[in-house]
């Protein structure tokens, strides 16, 4: 069982789990022999209860204490403006009503504050409903363009989903952000948006979830426990003709397609496959140490905060300007839990890393996710970049320029 990408504000998120993980055992009951549903069923639980998942991390193994929480999904939990021209939207999940939310975020962001470019954000997703992902392609694509199409040995099952409503807004320049946690619909988008250069894609290669499966369950038919059957029967192909889905000999491991695939808007481009969707410009997060592994695992931080806020106030306006005590204190308590603190100090990257966890956790506890992406959109490094390649641009040739003038200078 593989994790896509945890829900952000989960209990699984708030421990450390992460996209690529593979669960090995759930309350020490090894997993390869179950079903996803299966899975899904062992861990779900009254809230309250604990459960613990055994995960292997690229040959860690690592056990993650998890408490038990309902979890409700806001699938827009951030919009806003970034600059006077420039509007954001987070989207976490492909939900039901997501193509309503959507346009609600986007008629305040182009209606009521003026904006003229997008940056839409799919980091973490793990995608949804594939309507839902057919319907938010329609707000960038142009009417009868193809959005998405299954291909497979049977012919009965091969579609194309096409564009059926006008787009919104025209051709607004628009940046899309994804990493290795962006899956399934959000792929679909990703992939759509950039065969048609309708926008840039910014990031990491997403995760590649784009087969169709079926299950043919061997117990119910035989009242005998043989076990499941699961077999793809189809695969996802963006409008150029690269495959979604990654074959994976394990997850470090990516296919390599040397076909050449090119964008069917006006910048004729070239694209890469293999699986997943390839950005234009490509920014890496740097993996976890051990330390920070271990933070997250045993909840330190967000343990540290609450037991922070219980005794203290700390002003909204202040959160980013956390005082040397603070993050002093902050160390000492994590280091009396049993976390290597001279390792998250020794690299000035990972220390302001940890230091900016540590503020955005009290944004998070003080003001919700409201106030926690209103500092985030702030001083994310992505976020920046895509603002920065927006900027003085009126369409996606002008952002494309920007990139490759970029790339040759570097």
């Amino acid at each position: 069982i593989t994790v896509i990408s945890p829900i952000e504000n989960t209990p699984a998120s708030m421990v450390g789990i992460r996209a690529g993980d593979v669960i090995m055992m759930i309350d020490s009951v090894s997993t390869e022999r179950m079903d996803v549903d299966e899975a899904v069923s062992k861990m779900r639980g009254e809230p309250g209860t604990k459960i613990i998942l055994t995960i292997n991390r690229f040959g860690a193994v690592i056990d993650y204490d998890i408490t038990r929480a309902i979890i409700k999904i806001k699938s827009i939990p951030y919009y806003g403006m970034i600059d006077d021209s420039t509007g954001y939207v987070k989207l976490v999940q492909f939900t039901d009503n997501i193509d309503r939310e959507f346009k609600t975020a986007l008629d305040v962001l182009f209606k009521e504050k003026k904006a003229k470019k997008l940056i839409l954000d799919l980091r973490q997703n793990p995608g949804g409903l594939l309507p839902q992902a057919i319907s938010i392609s329609n707000f960038f694509l142009p009417k009868g363009a193809d959005i998405v199409s299954t291909k497979s040995k049977n012919k009965s099952m091969e579609m194309i989903f096409k564009a059926t409503e006008p787009m919104y807004n025209g051709f607004f320049p628009l940046i899309v952000l994804v990493d290795d946690g962006s899956a399934s619909a959000s792929e679909i988008v990703a992939g759509a948006v950039q065969d048609w250069d309708r926008g840039i894609i910014l990031g990491d290669t997403t995760f590649g979830k784009g087969s169709v499966q079926s299950v043919i369950d061997f117990s119910k038919q035989n009242k005998q426990d043989i076990g499941i059957l699961k077999f793809t029967t189809a695969r996802y192909f963006t409008p150029s003709g690269r495959s979604i889905d990654r074959e994976l000999i394990s997850y470090e491991k990516k296919d390599k397609d040397t076909t050449k695939y090119y964008s069917l808007g006006e910048l004729k481009r070239e694209l890469l496959g293999g699986g997943g969707i390839i950005p234009d410009y490509v920014y890496q997060e740097r993996y976890l140490i051990k330390s920070e592994i271990e933070l997250y695992r045993k909840q330190a931080l967000m343990t540290f905060v609450a037991s922070y806020l219980a005794k203290n106030k700390i002003e909204k306006k202040n959160i980013m300007e956390l005082n040397e005590s603070i993050i002093n204190d902050y160390f000492t308590y994590i280091s009396s839990v049993g976390i290597d603190i001279e390792s998250l100090k020794a690299d000035s990257k990972v220390y302001n890393d940890n230091v900016s966890q540590l503020k955005y956790e009290f944004a998070r506890q003080i003001g919700g996710d409201e106030l926690f992406y209103s500092l985030f959109v702030k001083n994310d490094a992505l976020i920046t970049k895509a603002a920065e390649l927006l900027k003085n641009t009126n369409n996606v040739t002008q952002i494309h320029d920007k990139i490759t003038s970029e790339n040759k200078s570097e």
